[in-house]
């Protein structure tokens, strides 16, 4: 119980930036997001333009107990500038779930929306966690991006296997909530 005690005390005030895309594994939002906030987490979420048609901002808002951000460009910063501001204090970047349209514009440098700005602006440790039919996850070019990523210092918790949208069976679900939460802990030394 001791250890418990002093682990939630190390995640006190511990800021995570979450970017969301669009992904039928936007379904576990609500328990990653719960799971984040049962360790003291404070959780800022930023959805693409896509994860706002499959989930609203005001629930996310509701999940998180924060403002959720999803356009840099009507984001009602005032002078601020969002996707700096967002990771300026930034405890770690979670890009969950991460569609293989995501990975490949963070393996490549693109920043065309706030998500993908916001992750090159941090500093702070970057996760990945890969959510797409097994066909996507085992192509070449999506295995390409993500060894990119790698190489380049950011931290990818692997799909796991799962029976996706299409009924196919494969690996390319996201992790579990519990695994990904137990990769930030790693990445930011509670573990």
């Amino acid at each position: 119980m001791q250890w418990k005690v002093g682990l939630l005390l190390m995640w006190t005030n511990v800021r995570v930036v979450l970017g969301v895309s669009a992904s039928i594994a936007i379904d576990f939002l609500p328990d990653l997001i719960a799971a984040l906030r049962e360790q003291s987490a404070v959780v800022d979420a930023i959805l693409t333009p896509n994860a706002c048609k499959m989930v609203s901002p005001l629930y996310v808002s509701a999940l998180t107990g924060r403002r959720v951000y999803w356009d840099e460009m009507s984001a009602d910063a005032g002078w601020e500038v969002p996707h700096i501001n967002l990771v300026r204090d930034a405890a770690l970047f979670l890009a969950a779930p991460a569609t293989a349209n995501l990975v490949g514009k963070f393996a490549n440098g693109i920043a065309d929306d706030l998500v993908t700005t916001t992750f090159l602006a941090c500093r702070a440790p970057r996760l990945v966690c890969p959510a797409m039919h097994p066909h996507m996850w085992e192509d070449r070019f999506v295995q390409d991006n993500i060894a990119r990523l790698r190489q380049n210092g950011v931290i990818v918790v692997d799909p796991v296997l799962g029976r996706c949208a299409t009924g196919d069976v494969g690996i390319g679900a996201m992790a579990p909530p519990e695994n990904i939460v137990s990769a930030v802990a790693r990445a930011l030394g509670f573990e």
